[in-house]
């Protein structure tokens, strides 16, 4: 009672959860945090406070009409600096408060040096209440009873000394996702005759669904629960095979013997010597095509195994199937008229394979009850792997269908439509 009277800063013992605002009254001020101190090294203090953190937020939600809502946010821990960050304090949160006339805190614990024996922890909580009445309705900051700071010092302490029966359960890690192995790789064929032909050709442009390509990430919007590994891996399989792909499709129209002006972003861009030189220009379009499906046979959600010493949170699986497919658009233009001239589509061949990848808690330590779904992560991803082999196979057989369709005798017709076209129009 006294911490709720005088709001105080010293240390002493609240074993009990506190619930609700825990505000000390009006005109109160204590600008530093509860310090407490102990008598072990940084690191286990460390440990200590990161449990007693994660537990306070689990004991903080609200029940009814079935459904378990958390009342404060993860922790957010830097181990650096012995910093961890429940909640913030600031203009949107005040917002929140005054709108749904519910108090908001945050609080920051701060596991300073070992010295002298001993590892200090501060823990500094910042509150803000609703305010007046319905026709006067604000916000005001208040000072905190202290109580939270408290029983989070007391968990530690507890911890420290073994009297907290580990009740937690240890999550098991997820492994590494493996790097896929990309093999592009493309010998054309030599004609026994190059013509002698020029061809302008335009930037190929590339889409992932209906998704253009750019250096901004993409994969988190054609496939679910992309983890932090997996998703990098994924972009770069595709990168690098539009990449190969284009280089490939170059060689092809070089290897056929084409002079070649470009790339060009528009024929806006082409000059008119080279307008003049190039009967035709080449544009490709390339859309790929990536598909999930999942079974619901491979599907396993994370469960509790009991142990001797610890429960432990075992991995989740989620599996399923990752189609392949896409098509490639080839058009060539007259560049004065920009008249269409000629147009084939080259299809990727379809493939389908399976894939698996794991979920689990995101934290070391999972307390039980509700988890929400940004404190489940995702990982073991098969799906890079896959789909670096879907595009490696499609790969040779791609450019040798391109470079069928520009073949000479293929495209040779349609220049002398140009130089007809030329010659009609008098360009």
């Amino acid at each position: 009672m006294g911490s709720g009277v005088f709001a105080t800063a010293d240390f002493f013992r609240v074993d009990t959860f506190p619930t609700g605002e825990e505000t000390a009254p009006y005109g109160l001020t204590r600008a530093k945090g509860i310090e407490h101190s102990y008598p072990a090294q940084r690191n286990q203090v460390w440990a200590a406070a990161r449990r007693a953190a994660l537990n306070l937020v689990a004991q903080s939600f609200l029940e009814g009409s079935g459904i378990r809502a958390k009342t404060r946010e993860n922790p957010r821990f830097d181990p650096a600096s012995g910093t961890i960050q429940i909640g913030e304090v600031n203009e949107y949160v005040k917002t929140e408060v005054f709108a749904s006339r519910t108090w908001k805190d945050e609080i920051v614990v701060k596991v300073g040096s070992y010295e002298g024996g001993r590892t200090n922890v501060t823990v500094l909580r910042t509150a803000i209440v609703p305010s007046g009445d319905a026709l006067h309705p604000g916000v005001v900051d208040k000072v905190s009873s202290g109580n939270y700071e408290r029983w989070i010092l007391t968990q530690i302490e507890d911890d420290l000394a073994g009297k907290i029966k580990r009740e937690t359960i240890a999550v098991i890690p997820l492994r590494p996702t493996e790097a896929p192995k990309l093999y592009f790789e493309y010998t054309p064929s030599v004609p026994a005759k190059k013509p002698d032909l020029n061809l302008g050709f335009l930037s190929p442009s590339f889409f992932v669904e209906s998704i253009p390509l750019t250096e901004a990430p993409f994969i988190g919007s054609i496939l679910k629960n992309v983890g932090s590994e997996s998703g990098p891996y994924l972009e770069q399989s595709i990168r690098s095979y539009r990449k190969a792909l284009d280089a490939g499709a170059a060689n092809a129209l070089a290897n056929h013997g084409f002079r070649t002006a470009g790339p060009l972003q528009s024929m806006e861009q082409m000059t008119y010597p080279q307008r003049e030189s190039s009967l035709l220009v080449l544009a490709q379009r390339t859309v790929l095509n990536i598909r999930e499906s999942f079974n619901q046979a491979q599907m396993t959600a994370p469960e509790v195994k009991k142990g001797p010493v610890q429960d432990s949170l075992q991995l989740g699986t989620i599996g399923g199937k990752l189609t392949l497919s896409g098509h490639i658009e080839l058009e060539l233009y007259e560049p004065f008229s920009r008249e269409k001239m000629w147009a084939k589509m080259v299809t990727f061949t379809s493939d389908q394979r399976e894939f698996t990848y794991k979920w689990t808690y995101r934290y070391e330590e999972y307390f039980g009850g509700h988890v929400d779904d940004a404190d489940w992560v995702y990982g073991e991803d098969s799906r890079p792997k896959v789909l670096a082999e879907m595009l490696s196979n499609t790969f040779s057989k791609t450019l040798d269908d391109i470079a069928s369709a520009l073949d000479p005798s293929e495209v040779g017709p349609i220049y002398e439509m140009a130089k007809n076209l030329r010659a009609k129009r008098k360009y």
